[in-house]
């Protein structure tokens, strides 16, 4: 805040008039970069941003080996960002991971750059593809290499990709077997079979049990039960097995809303409804039309997405059995 700014400023004089000779160079150097740095932070927080950027770009010219010069790329970027300058934001963290080949935050600013280039959109893909492997390349011990080839494969897939993407989380799957998070690329895996199946029997086959196998992985969220869940079930609908697909989205429903509560995220709860919406409308081409509308009614009560247009098909089918 700008109050915090005159403190700074004596704070930093305090560190200039030290004697000689009482902290070693390198411990003054680290005192005062990391004051500078604070203050430019608070230069841009107050709306000073010009001043700021300036400030952050002295810090690379007089203290350039300074951890505060490397960390002065990712504030500077954060900015560029929150203005949506997303070319901008990007560039200055090629330029740290560029500038600053073997800093421990290099893999960070990568992972940052790679994101940024898919929220600008799909003309920025293969950049950001080519960015986050820049990333496994020079980092392959890194934290980061998990989800950076993670995002590769979410990238490729959204350019339509689909068999590049599925050696990625094939691999993935092969090279972090212990992973936590693992279950994200088995289930990119399972869709990318999905979207190269077509309308080939045996794969769709192969896609229904890879998903079937994969909903009852251990420490799976729940939220992703449901996602898996649902895949699974459509994956059976394209196959033509339309009562097996009703028999798993029944079970779906059944397991996770009962006793009118549920415990499901956001991204739970979007799943469910197109879980209930399928199942309501097989229900109703079955003309089992007092079923169909209980289950309608199932999004209105837990308020799911998508619960006028539910209680709008359950009025219908209302006055149709009349």
């Amino acid at each position: 805040s700008a109050a915090v700014k005159p403190r700074l400023e004596i704070l930093f004089n305090r560190i200039e008039s030290i004697p000689k000779d009482t902290l070693k160079s390198s411990e003054l150097e680290l005192l005062r970069t990391e004051v500078l740095l604070l203050k430019a932070k608070c230069l841009i927080n107050t709306g000073e941003s010009t001043a700021g950027i300036e400030l952050l770009q002295l810090l690379r010219t007089d203290f350039a080996k300074s951890s505060a010069a490397e960390q002065s790329y990712l504030i500077e970027a954060s900015y560029y960002a929150s203005i949506g300058n997303l070319k901008a934001a990007q560039e200055t963290l090629l330029k740290l991971a560029s500038d600053y080949e073997s800093s421990s935050i290099a893999p960070q600013a990568l992972y940052e750059a790679g994101i940024y280039g898919e929220r600008l959109g799909p003309d920025y893909f293969a950049k950001a593809v080519r960015i986050l492997d820049n990333l496994t390349e020079r980092f392959p011990n890194d934290p980061l290499y998990f989800f950076a080839r993670l995002k590769q494969g979410d990238l490729l897939r959204k350019m339509n990709d689909f068999a590049a993407a599925q050696i990625i989380y094939e691999n993935l799957i092969h090279s972090f077997p212990e992973h936590p998070q693992r279950y994200l690329a088995e289930l990119s895996r399972a869709e990318c079979i999905l979207a190269l199946a077509k309308e080939d029997k045996e794969q769709l086959k192969s896609a229904a049990l890879e998903l079937e196998r994969l909903i009852d992985m251990p420490n799976l969220p729940v939220d992703f039960q449901v996602e898996i869940g649902f895949k699974w079930g459509f994956a059976l609908q394209q196959s033509g097995k339309w009562e097996k697909a009703q028999e798993v989205f029944t079970l779906i429903s059944g397991r996770f809303l009962m006793d009118g509560e549920t415990q499901l995220g956001s991204t739970g709860r979007y799943w469910m409804s197109r879980v209930l919406f399928e199942l309501g409308k097989y229900l109703e081409d079955k003309s089992e039309l007092a079923e169909a509308r209980r289950v309608y009614r199932k999004i209105v009560a837990y308020n799911l997405p998508g619960r006028n247009l539910a209680q709008s098909r359950a009025n219908r089918l209302l006055v149709i059995e009349k």
